[in-house]
């Protein structure tokens, strides 16, 4: 049993550590989660500074894709905790979002909803559990 959650767990980058400015919405990294056949996938997002002119606001997204290329929002049955919307009062702390839908890609989104000027260091996991294709090798992905 030793070792079991590293053996069946895959990891990627789901968003990459970076400052993310502008009121655009800023798509994170496509998963596949046929890649290694996951069952679910659990995103964990870091923040550092999050700031703005007043009461800088970051909505975060969940988007799910059947190819892809075109996405859509996943819907809330599929979601295990809420999506958070970010504020100054959020900076240095982790979220949690789990995803167990039916849906091949997924990928995180994140919007300033306040302003152009607001900012937010921000990056995030992907953990894909219940992986079914053996020999997980997690050297491969570090930099995915």
């Amino acid at each position: 049993m030793r070792g079991a959650v590293y053996d069946t767990a895959e990891v990627r980058t789901a968003l990459n550590p970076d400052v993310y400015a502008d009121d655009a919405a800023h798509n994170g990294n496509t998963i596949d989660m046929m890649d290694g056949r996951a069952q679910s996938v659990l995103f964990i997002l870091a923040t550092g500074a999050i700031t703005g002119n007043t009461d800088p606001s970051w909505a975060v997204t969940l988007e799910v894709s059947s190819d892809g290329t075109t996405f859509e929002d996943a819907a809330s049955g599929d979601l295990v905790g809420d999506l958070p919307t970010l504020t100054d009062a959020d900076a240095e702390t982790t979220h949690v979002i789990g995803y167990s839908g039916a849906s091949r890609y997924v990928r995180l989104v994140v919007t300033a909803a306040a302003s152009a000027t607001d900012t937010a260091f921000l990056a995030a996991i992907a953990i894909m559990g219940g992986v079914t294709r053996r020999a997980v090798t997690h050297a491969e992905y570090a930099a995915s």
